[in-house]
């Protein structure tokens, strides 16, 4: 963080917090110091881990593995690609991921491939892992079956860029330019084990059971904890933990017995996984999101299916305690998460879910001994005083929280489309916490991941809320987790409602039109590092098409150019004044996670048919006013600015054409058009582009109306 972030952040914060914040900062940096030291010295592969006592065991209820079936070909074929190490991540296509392979690289940016020469007896990690624990990493390979090509798991596998195995997590950099730090981070999430434990549950192919087992195995020896890549963000420590847990769950679910040696290792670094997360959370006493809460999500299920001790019912306290209070912390009244993006609160929102569906299904005597726990306030928290407030004095979890869960599913029912796809408010990096049921589709004899089809949240949800048997595997899952002591129908699904001032999204239907229509604050608390300038712009459907959109989000900190052109005004549907961003960003790296809320947006009028916003992000208050009936649509945009204004209007990549004549255009795909006229100005039409997941972008067309009144009138028209 750059010296001008820490001074803004110090004059708006009270002379106390800030002393607070600088002796904080001093205290971590001189333990950083001697960790750093004692870690290069000392093995960080931990030996005394108590690992008599197997794992808990939290699937108990048999599953319906018939539910998988309808899926079956689909899961198979996934689960063969990665017994081939072939994944599909982030814009990478479809690659074998293995040492010393060429990458495409990333807008025109490629660096050379690291020549690493295997072997079947861990011989190659000489010179790749830090001295302290060479041995440690060797002995946890010898345990892999042979043969196996091990996965690079330090690699950048589109760019090519690759980190050290033996770099100290801290010290890790984020990469050159055109790199990019999510991909490796992405793979070793391990999301794709679970479909493994699905496979092998169709049809009892060793194969899957034994690739399991083998990669497990490779990223254990070869991500010593502490080092490397992959230790350096908490959030993917504990998605990774999550993943594994659940994935080794399935596989007992359905008979499997691991051997004694791995079963040991596993349960030594599930232990490390736990004790890396309580010690490095993501907390900050202002600015906290979905980072902190995946750590405080994974942290939930690694002590949760560690065996019950002192110390792990005292993790598991605090971290079921911290999920109840995040949840209340970053999602609003309306169910909306707090981050003002539709795709991190599915995140999120997953997080909670299982999370809290993990938390019921841990045995109620123990359970019940935690209870005082959580009274107690658990040396674990970072904050000294920390806000209890909403804590059950009679259980585990409060009614309220369950309530908020419910109100998380009408958020997401009431946003979608038929289609179960959402509008791309704000950031997207196809984040996910689990993905046991991913939305997959065939494209061109290829399978893609529709990541904006969340309809998989309403059900897991429903199933924790509603009697009727689940008729999907994931919510069967859920259902068995949260069954599993009696606490199926927690809470009642919230009816869906079309105004969602928590978040600042607003929902109209009318005809064939469906809009959504943004008008709220930057999010995370005034930081608004996962929000983008679309104060009053919108997305809009016809006859359930996607046709005006939200461009989405391409990349983050590979390209600042690119992170910041999909974030700006003119890559949404609303008006433009030059260059100005009504919410302006730092220059450089440090910027591209924050964005300072001038705008300051109002909602003057919502009703079933009418609304009227107004922000103050350019020199003159600008406002817009809609009117949305089953036959037209009608915008006035008010700005007393003199010179060239523009209305932009971002159309889908589903839109093959658009024809302007003066103040009209056409804008037409293959079963439909709009006709968009305003009472003056000209039409420019030019290339746009969009961006249907993180890494992905395609050409698309865009129009703008540029015009200099202080008033313009527009309609849209099918």
């Amino acid at each position: 963080m750059s010296w001008r972030r820490y001074l803004r952040k110090a004059v708006t914060l009270p002379p106390h917090q800030t002393a607070q914040k600088a002796c904080r900062l001093v205290f971590r940096n001189i333990r950083r110091i001697r960790e750093r030291q004692r870690d290069h010295q000392f093995s960080t592969f931990n030996s005394n881990v108590d690992t008599a006592r197997p794992l808990n065991r939290l699937i108990s209820a048999p599953l319906p593995i018939d539910l998988l079936n309808p899926r079956a070909n689909l899961l198979l074929e996934l689960a063969d690609r990665y017994l081939r190490h072939e994944f599909d991540l982030l814009g990478s296509g479809r690659v074998q991921v293995k040492h010393g392979m060429i990458c495409a690289g990333f807008d025109g940016r490629s660096f050379s491939p690291t020549s690493i020469e295997t072997d079947a007896k861990g011989g190659w990690l000489e010179g790749l892992i830090n001295q302290a624990n060479i041995s440690g990493a060797k002995a946890v390979y010898a345990l892999i079956d042979q043969p196996y090509t091990p996965v690079d798991w330090q690699l950048d596998f589109k760019s090519g860029y690759r980190w050290s195995e033996s770099t100290w997590a801290i010290d890790v950099k984020s990469g050159g330019e055109g790199s990019d730090i999510k991909l490796p981070w992405e793979l070793s999430r391990m999301q794709h084990l679970p479909q493994l434990a699905q496979a092998y549950a169709l049809d009892g192919n060793d194969s899957y059971r034994r690739e399991y087992r083998n990669q497990v195995l490779d990223f254990i020896a070869t991500n010593p904890p502490r080092f490397g890549v992959n230790w350096t963000c908490t959030m993917d420590v504990g998605i990774r933990v999550a993943n594994i847990l659940v994935a080794y769950d399935l596989f007992a679910s359905v008979g499997v017995e691991w051997d004694e040696p791995f079963r040991k290792c596993l349960h030594q670094s599930i232990h490390e996984h736990g004790a890396h997360i309580v010690s490095h959370l993501e907390w900050d006493q202002n600015i906290r999101g979905n980072h902190y809460l995946a750590n405080i999500a994974g942290f939930v299920l690694a002590a949760a299916y560690l065996p019950a001790s002192a110390i792990t019912d005292e993790w598991l306290a605090f971290a079921v305690s911290e999920l109840v209070q995040e949840t209340k912390l970053q999602f609003g009244d309306d169910g909306a998460n707090f981050e003002a993006s539709t795709l991190y609160h599915r995140l999120s929102a997953e997080m909670v879910v299982y999370a809290t569906a993990i938390t019921l299904a841990v045995d109620p005597k123990r359970r019940e001994r935690m209870r005082e726990t959580i009274k107690s306030h658990p040396r674990y928290h970072p904050d000294p005083q920390p806000d209890h407030a909403w804590s059950d004095p009679n259980g585990m979890i409060p009614s309220q929280h369950f309530q908020r869960i419910a109100r998380m599913a009408g958020f997401t029912r009431s946003i979608s489309r038929a289609d179960g796809q959402v509008p791309q408010i704000g950031d997207s990096d196809s984040g996910r916490f689990m993905k046991i049921d991913p939305a997959i589709v065939r494209v061109n004899d290829e399978l893609v991941e529709d990541h904006l089809d969340h309809s998989h949240l309403n059900a897991v949800i429903a199933s924790m809320c509603e009697s009727p048997a689940p008729v999907e595997f994931e919510p069967a899952l859920i259902r068995a987790l949260v069954s599993k002591h009696g606490a199926a129908g927690v809470a009642d699904l919230i009816e869906p409602v079309d105004s969602f001032p928590d978040f600042g999204l607003y929902v109209y239907r009318a005809g064939p039109f469906q809009m959504w229509i943004r008008c709220g604050d930057v999010g995370q608390n005034g930081n608004g590092g996962h929000s983008h300038n679309d104060q009053l712009s919108f997305e809009l459907a016809v006859g359930g098409v996607p046709v005006l959109v939200d461009p989405g989000t391409y990349v983050y900190t590979p390209s600042q150019d690119q992170r910041n052109r999909f974030r700006s005004v003119q890559m949404h549907n609303t008006l433009c004044v030059g260059n100005v961003e009504p919410n302006q960003w730092d220059s450089g790296r440090d910027g591209l996670f924050t964005l300072i809320d001038r705008a300051k947006p109002v909602v003057i009028e919502s009703t079933s048919q009418r609304f009227i916003g107004e922000h103050h992000g350019f020199a003159k208050p600008f406002r817009r006013e809609l009117t949305i009936n089953a036959e037209t649509i009608r915008g006035t945009d008010q700005i007393d600015l003199p010179g060239e204004k523009q209305v932009v209007f971002n159309a889908s990549p589903l839109v093959t054409s658009i024809d302007a004549d003066g103040p009209r255009a056409q804008i037409t795909w293959p079963d439909g058009r709009i006709t968009i006229t305003a009472d003056d100005g000209i039409f420019h039409v030019d290339q746009g582009a969009y961006s249907r997941a993180y890494g992905y972008v395609e050409p698309a067309l865009r129009c703008a109306l540029h015009f200099t009144q202080t008033t313009m009138n527009w309609s849209i028209d099918t």
